[in-house]
């Protein structure tokens, strides 16, 4: 998913950008697997059965993110998105 939203990937260690890369050389290496933060915002918000889902507009694409912890959020909120992201091989 993340290869059809972005063209270039940053890679932050302790909050500094260490390297930059295109898409299709960030995710070339079959061993390495990495955590990918994307920012979001809220679009929608509902329950489904014991969850909250949210709709996560990231870039152009609209994703169902399911709500852990007990933060409130709202529609139109910024978040943050952590996904762990790995080649297949």
């Amino acid at each position: 998913q993340i290869r059809k939203m972005a063209d270039h990937v940053l890679f932050v260690e302790k909050g500094s950008v260490v390297r930059s890369k295109a898409v299709d050389k960030a995710f070339s290496n079959t061993s390495r697997s990495e955590k990918f933060q994307l920012l979001g915002k809220i679009m929608q918000i509902r329950t489904e059965d014991a969850f909250r889902i949210a709709s996560v507009l990231i870039g152009k694409d609209i994703k169902e993110v399911v709500i852990t912890g007990e933060e409130q959020y709202e529609i139109g909120d910024q978040v943050i998105v952590t996904t762990q992201a790995t080649t297949p091989s």
